[in-house]
């Protein structure tokens, strides 16, 4: 569990200017954690950033990774995430879970070869918020994650974000997220998104 210095730093992909349309799960969170002399970073998103050619209209797998490398000094920030041997959920995972996924996640259905095994995020920070890109897959689209409150990330990001019907259906195959999916009884209920 986190502790008393963890900091938090959110992603709110709908203010991003050169996406036109992106709903909440498509936010992202840093939390840097610093234990005495041990810092430690961990990414919150999705698998769209992983992926030079994201499918679009559905939803996507989602995964937490702690950084194998990171820097944060003179005003710089770096990181790499490296995917392999972690597997993605079928709903966003809580923000300040780090050790083994709790109940309430379903494995996400991947295709490996779709998605790269680790990127690296670069970028500036001041004391309110980190200004990052994608350098490996996105080098000209800035991400701005600001500095947030332990209560406020809580709201904000967590599994919730998919309703149960729409986790389960993740769960079992790509589903559109403007899709309605009412509550069912058997995987031949779920409605999944047609080509």
């Amino acid at each position: 569990m986190p502790s008393d210095t963890t900091y938090y730093y959110y992603h709110d992909a709908s203010l991003d200017k050169v996406l036109e349309s992106k709903t909440s799960f498509d936010d992202e969170v840093l939390m840097i954690v610093s234990d005495g002399n041990t810092k430690s970073c961990y990414f919150y998103g999705c698998s769209n950033e992983f992926s030079d050619d994201p499918a679009e209209g559905v939803f996507p797998g989602f995964i937490v990774l702690k950084a194998t490398s990171w820097s944060m000094e003179k005003g710089k920030f770096t990181c790499v995430l490296n995917s392999t041997n972690h597997k993605y959920t079928n709903r966003p995972v809580n923000a300040g879970v780090v050790e083994e996924i709790p109940n309430g996640y379903n494995p996400w259905l991947q295709i490996n070869d779709y998605f790269w095994s680790q990127i690296e995020l670069v970028g500036t920070y001041n004391s309110k918020k980190i200004e990052l890109v994608n350098k490996t897959l996105y080098p000209e689209e800035k991400k701005v994650f600001r500095k947030i409150s332990s209560s406020e990330i809580k709201t904000l990001y967590n599994k919730d974000l998919l309703s149960e019907a729409q986790a389960e259906a993740n769960s079992q195959g790509y589903v559109s997220p403007d899709v309605y999916l009412p509550e069912y009884d058997d995987e031949e209920d779920v409605i999944l998104l047609e080509e």
